[in-house]
């Protein structure tokens, strides 16, 4: 897409009339989403200024914004709204024209079930990450500038000078949508399927863009389509992207996909990056237990106190868990030295894990570990947390693993 193809198409519906609409309805969107977000980034400049200097407040009701809370944090101010709006922005320039990708996806996330745009957006795009990969197409066409770095951007003149417009729209009646979703392409067509397919699967095949933008893949590709993409990342370099394939994989389950993660799982060694290494061991111990030498490698990898490219070992804890599932005979050891890491990441995830499991046994090891490490928050926490509370603080998979763990040990197991 080009930025005098989507300027064309934006004038278009704002005049009424319907130009030739641009060929990635996704990109579209996100064009018009971001200039939504340039005009909510300066109402958030006008609310930031009418706050209690943040020396003596740092956090608070907003004067004037019934429902809505403000808490200053580094170099910026976020914004809670009572519908769960989340608008944060740091200070990069006076006019709030710089934006930040992730505080940009967190905004629609948050929104993305309310408004036509974000709606459509999120259709599209439905994962923060894959908003964030995406804005690089949006560089290419000239769409978004970066004034510095490779971080923070601002939109291009031409379209800065139509945010006020495009936020006037009412998208909510009928026959206003029907005319964007016609000037935007926004056709739910064989073609068009097919050529956001083709754009996901070449962007998650990329090794810069294979992280962010494998779990959106995952959830649009038909099988055969995401296991190909899958099977090119797995091949490339031992990185976050491989193993965010192997993340993908292990939930949605294809057997062929077994000789793939083995292929990958040999060429893994305790010098790379962790994440690789911990979701080849939890699909393979998940989906292919008979993997020769499993239990060995599992011991091996997590025996690693200091994992590369950390100060700890951040997996320790979903080592212990994976040794609970699968590894019993292993799992004592690993949740006891897990709850004294000094990595808290790791403290905090075997540490919620137990209070969600919730049996005498959890709460004599958590226990026991806070008699050691008073100090350490995360195990506070987690011992404060009743289980119903703490299955809460899990994801839909990991209270399912929780309420499994429950059932599995005795009240009072000793390993």
């Amino acid at each position: 897409m080009k930025l005098a193809e989507i300027v064309r198409s934006i004038d278009g519906a704002l005049a009424g009339e319907t130009a030739s609409p641009p060929e990635s309805p996704w990109l579209a969107w996100l064009t018009l989403v971001l200039m939504r977000q340039r005009a909510r980034q300066a109402w958030h400049r006008r609310i930031v200024e009418t706050l209690p200097p943040r020396r003596e407040q740092g956090h608070g009701r907003v004067p004037g914004q019934p429902g809505w809370r403000f808490r200053f944090h580094g170099n910026g101010c976020c914004l809670t709204g009572p519908g769960g709006e989340l608008v944060d922005v740091d200070w990069h320039d006076d006019e709030a024209a710089i934006i930040d990708p992730w505080f940009f996806a967190a905004r629609i996330a948050s929104i993305r079930a309310r408004d036509l745009p974000e709606r459509r957006l999120w259709h599209w795009l439905p994962h923060r990450a894959a908003l964030i990969a995406a804005i690089p197409d949006l560089r290419i066409a000239g769409i978004v500038e970066y004034p510095r770095g490779e971080h923070v951007f601002r939109l291009c003149d031409e379209l800065e000078q139509r945010v006020a417009r495009v936020v006037a729209v009412e998208f909510a009646a009928p026959a206003v949508a029907a005319r964007w979703l016609a000037a935007l392409g926004d056709r739910d067509t064989p073609p068009v399927r097919a050529a956001h397919h083709r754009w996901l699967s070449d962007r998650a095949s990329t090794g810069t863009h294979a992280y962010k933008m494998l779990p959106t893949a995952a959830r649009i590709l038909p099988p055969d389509e995401l296991l190909r993409v899958c099977e090119t990342v797995m091949a490339g370099s031992i990185d976050a992207g491989a193993g965010q394939a192997v993340a993908e994989l292990r939930v949605r389950f294809d057997p062929r996909a077994v000789p793939l993660v083995r292929r990958l799982f040999a060429r893994v060694t305790t010098a790379e990056l962790p994440f690789p290494a911990y979701q080849c061991l939890a699909f393979l111990l998940e989906h292919d237990p008979q993997t020769p030498d499993i239990r060995q490698r599992f011991i091996e990898f997590a025996s690693v106190e200091v994992a590369a490219g950390f100060l700890g070992n951040p997996f320790l804890g979903r080592y212990a868990i994976l040794a609970l599932r699968h590894l019993p005979a292993l799992a004592l050891d690993l949740v006891r030295r897990a709850l004294r890491s000094t990595t808290p990441a790791a403290v905090s995830d075997i540490a919620t894990m137990l209070a969600a499991i919730g049996q005498p046994w959890c709460h004599r090891e958590l226990a026991a570990a806070l008699a050691q490490r008073a100090d350490d928050t995360e195990l506070a926490q987690a011992n404060r947390l009743d289980p119903a509370r703490a299955l809460r603080e899990l994801d839909r998979g990991e209270r399912r693993v929780a309420l499994a763990l429950r059932q599995a040990y005795p009240p009072e197991w000793a390993g």
